[in-house]
């Protein structure tokens, strides 16, 4: 019975932690700093997804906005697979985990993520979120044996706290239903985190491009009962496409083709740290565009989560 017992684990072990053949040339060391960078990248386009869903999302439901974001990431992501996407067979592994990446992260992650929003607010609803980042290190260290960096960790810290120092001035006070909310940022945190241990084991039996698409056809797919009948008027509408073809095309697609290439060149450890990023570029394009004074306290922030990404990144070297 032990033994058995141990033979499956190992097996689920060896699962997680296949890892994709290099490229010919292509050593560890410059394989984790192109992960980073994707990382970075993909934390950037992040960003903007606040300013389009405010901006072209008004009046549709949560669940409608994913689904037009799903469905145009799909369409903005097919020419991309077939052309970037490596020669490597999709595994029945690989549709299985990026599936539920997919009803973990986008699906179940993000509806908890809109409820921590209305009940406690945007910015109490960011920094509760992006826990997420400690989240899927913590598991990726136990399931996925990911080797524990100290400057990895120093860096997701500090990056952290400066997450939280730019976004404490407009923190929501004495708000209805605030230990709700507070329950539904964290529950965010832990599924967006699962979702990206999800993505990291499918990048072993799949192409990262691939999956992304895969991915978004899922969430399309999966949500298409719920929002039938609104999405018709919304898809075809010209805030629709809009909405669809930025927070979709650049967040859903490209950016999270991204972050799941990193995931496979670089780990869990060194792709999710510098995703903070995202938080810090919503609030910062929102100052700008709402003619907002740059504080003293958002300044710190700033800086924090720059030293902190810079911090993570200096392991990807070795």
């Amino acid at each position: 019975m032990n033994s058995n017992n141990s033979t499956n684990i190992e097996d689920f072990v060896k699962v997680c932690n296949w890892r994709p053949h290099l490229q010919d040339g292509e050593g560890v060391g410059v394989s984790a700093v192109n992960g980073f960078a994707m990382a970075v990248i993909a934390g950037v386009l992040w960003g903007l997804n606040p300013l389009f869903i405010k901006r072209y999302g008004e009046g549709f439901s949560p669940l409608s906005v994913n689904a037009v974001r799903g469905l145009y990431a799909s369409i903005v992501m097919l020419p991309i697979a077939l052309y970037f996407a490596r020669d490597q067979p999709l595994g029945t592994l690989g549709l299985f985990f990026i599936t539920l990446s997919a009803i973990f992260g986008p699906g179940i992650g993000d509806f908890f993520y809109v409820k921590s929003i209305r009940a406690v607010g945007a910015g109490n609803a960011i920094m509760l979120g992006y826990l997420y980042v400690f989240v899927s290190q913590v598991l990726a260290t136990i399931f996925l044996h990911e080797d524990v960096k100290i400057l990895s960790i120093i860096g997701g810290l500090v990056a952290l706290t400066g997450v939280f120092t730019t976004y404490w001035p407009m923190r929501e006070k004495h708000v209805e239903s605030s230990a709700w909310g507070v329950a539904y940022g964290i529950l965010a945190a832990v599924f967006w985190g699962i979702s990206a241990i999800f993505s990291k084991i499918a990048t072993g039996h799949g192409d990262p491009y691939v999956l992304t698409l895969l991915r978004n056809i899922l969430l399309f797919t999966a949500l298409v009962p719920f929002t039938l009948l609104e999405l018709k008027n919304t898809t075809l509408s010209k805030k629709g496409a809009l909405l669809g073809l930025t927070a979709g095309g650049l967040g859903f697609g490209v950016g999270m083709a991204l972050f799941i290439s990193a995931l496979s060149t670089s780990g869990v450890l060194v792709a999710t740290t510098p995703t903070m990023i995202a938080p810090l570029v919503a609030r910062l394009l929102s100052m700008v565009l709402a003619g907002e004074k740059f504080t003293n306290v958002e300044l710190i922030g700033t800086i924090l989560v720059v030293i902190g990404i810079g911090l993570s990144g200096i392991d990807t070297r070795s």
